[in-house]
């Protein structure tokens, strides 16, 4: 079961437009040791992620689409705080052979 949280939206009338402030909470998952956040389907691609497998090759293997790999990375990216796949990868490979 995911957390929901109650978030409280600004909304006001700002020199004839309407202006809505939205507070972001981050949660982002920094520690390259941490993967309680991450789904099943994600832990799948960043397995073939830490093999160096091209989102093709993922895409073949796990019998989705190409643009189903790239969601799931994008969400792992966010998740994490990496702005490269490889570096995402080369710190859980890391946590893999325990460094």
């Amino acid at each position: 079961m995911k957390d929901r949280t109650t978030i409280k939206i600004d909304a006001r009338l700002e020199n004839g437009a309407l202006v809505i402030r939205i507070p972001i909470r981050v949660e982002a998952f920094r520690d390259p040791t941490d993967m309680k956040g991450f789904t099943s389907r994600e832990l799948s691609i960043l397995r073939l992620l830490v093999q160096r497998k091209l989102t093709k090759n993922i895409a073949d293997e796990l019998h989705i689409a190409e643009r189903t790999v790239k969601f799931h990375v994008s969400a792992m990216l966010r998740k994490t705080g990496h702005a490269k796949r490889e570096a995402m990868a080369r710190a859980y490979e890391a946590v893999l052979q325990g460094k």
